[in-house]
Parts: C-alpha cells; sequence; structure tokens
C-alpha cells in the first residue's frame, strides 16, 4: 500500500506505451525551453554559445558552454523566475575555492528540490545572460517522481529498443534528450519478473481484452497499479484501471488530480 496518496503507482503494460508517453513529452513538454541562441549583451568574446543542459536526474542538472576567450562563469537560479539568487560554480571552482577564466564551462547544480520547475540564468565575463529576454527553464523529470511510482515487466527495455528508430521519427526528441529520458526511467522503474505476478494470470484472462494483454493486466492486478495505455480496447475492457498518456501528461503539468 502506499503511504502517499498522491503518488499513483503506474504500470508500463508494453514498450508501446512508453513510446507514447515519450512522444506525448516530446510533442507538449520541453525538458529544456530554449529559443535559439543566448541574448547578446555584451561581446561576442564572453557571450555564453553551444548552451546544454544535461545529466538531468531526480536531484539536479548540468549546464555547460563555450566563450570565445577565456572568462570566469557560474549561473544563477532559484524557483522563482523573478528571483534567481542562488548562484552555483564552475565544477572546478566548486573544487577549488577560486573562479578560474576558462574557455570550456561546466556547472553542476546539485541536492534540488522535487516536482519544482527551476530557472537560471548564465553569469560570464562579470555580466548576465538569458534566453532571449527570459530565463532558461528546466522541467524536472523529478516532477515524474513526485507523481508516478513505477513498474514495469522485465522486458520492457528490450521491446523498446526494438522501436528506437520510430520513437526518434515521431517524437520531437534528439538521440541525447531520449537517452537522458531512457537513462533516468531505467533508474525509476521497478522490473518485475513474470514468476512473481503469474498467480493472477487466470483473474486477467478473464478480463484482458486480447490475449497480448493477460501478462500486463496480471501485473497490475497483483500490483494493485493503474496501466498506462494508449490502446482504446483495453480502456474500455478496464476504465478504473487506465490512465492515457494524455492523462498522464495532464498529472505531470497539474491539470489533473
Amino acid at each position: 500500500m502506499l503511504t502517499n496518496p498522491k503518488i499513483t503507482k503506474i504500470h508500463f503494460p508494453t514498450a508501446l506505451g512508453l513510446l507514447i508517453l515519450l512522444i506525448a513529452i516530446g510533442a507538449g513538454i520541453y525538458f529544456v525551453k530554449t529559443r535559439s541562441g543566448v541574448k547578446p549583451e555584451a561581446a561576442a568574446e564572453v557571450t555564453p554559445e553551444q548552451v546544454r543542459i544535461t545529466n538531468i536526474t531526480d536531484a539536479g542538472f548540468s549546464v555547460s558552454w563555450i566563450t570565445g576567450r577565456e572568462t570566469t562563469g557560474s549561473i544563477k537560479f532559484g524557483e522563482k523566475i523573478n528571483e534567481l539568487k542562488q548562484p552555483a560554480l564552475d565544477d572546478r571552482d566548486q573544487l577549488s575555492g577560486g573562479k578560474a577564466a576558462v574557455e570550456v564551462h561546466h556547472v553542476t547544480l546539485k541536492n534540488l528540490l522535487p516536482t519544482t520547475k527551476y530557472y537560471f540564468k548564465i553569469e560570464s565575463g562579470g555580466k548576465q545572460f538569458d534566453n532571449k529576454g527570459k530565463p532558461f527553464e528546466v522541467f524536472m523529470l523529478n516532477k515524474m517522481v513526485g507523481l508516478f511510482e513505477f513498474v514495469a515487466p522485465e522486458f520492457l527495455f528490450f521491446e523498446i529498443g526494438k522501436r528506437m528508430d520510430k520513437l526518434l521519427a515521431k517524437s520531437r526528441l534528439s538521440k541525447e534528450e531520449i537517452s537522458d529520458i531512457f537513462s533516468f526511467l531505467k533508474r525509476e522503474i521497478d522490473f518485475v519478473s513474470p514468476e512473481k505476478f503469474e498467480d493472477k494470470a487466470e483473474e486477467a484472462r478473464k478480463k484482458a481484452p486480447h490475449l497480448k494483454d493477460v501478462s500486463f493486466v496480471a501485473l497490475a492486478l497483483k500490483l494493485d497499479c493503474k496501466i498506462l495505455s494508449g490502446d482504446k480496447g483495453i480502456k474500455k475492457s478496464l476504465p478504473d484501471r487506465i490512465i492515457t498518456p494524455s492523462e498522464a501528461i495532464g498529472m505531470l503539468l497539474g491539470k489533473h488530480a
């Protein structure tokens, strides 16, 4: 039994279910919202170029960029768009205690709160740079941790690997973004072996709309959890057991209870 009533245990019945969610994320949610470049408010030599946000986890993320000459660099961030007061130094400066002038900059933000959106600006050469008039935004993947507890059959990622080309073709995510998402999900999903829910197979056969759905319904019955699926047939057969991708996205955005 879950101790936190706000957390929904959600089961990916197939690789396709996860694929649909990722495509939906790519179509409507961007983990890093950028607007094709940084506002050039200072000389080109200290203007951040090739800004990248990577290593997004349940507790932080990294920001990297390059400059035309050696200069100091850091981040000012916060939870409110107009209150970016928390500093984050370059990783090397955090170790040395100083402020080194370099051309390649890398800042790691740690110990962040779950279910929180963060905003930040880059400080380079003593000047602040934003994203064409607005702070950079990071839609934290850890928001998913605060809302969902993930479970799936052991073979899930073998199936999703076979559909990688389809995922790349239909989503708006880059290979790097997809890699970050999968790395995160692999850490957060509890994988369940078939023998642990085989005792629910007979009940599942009576409720599943198709034979192919039996093992997935059995897992959901065993764990008493919801199923993420865009399949209309299984939604019709098990209306109280299914969460559609659009409903999951709505929950992430706070549109559904």
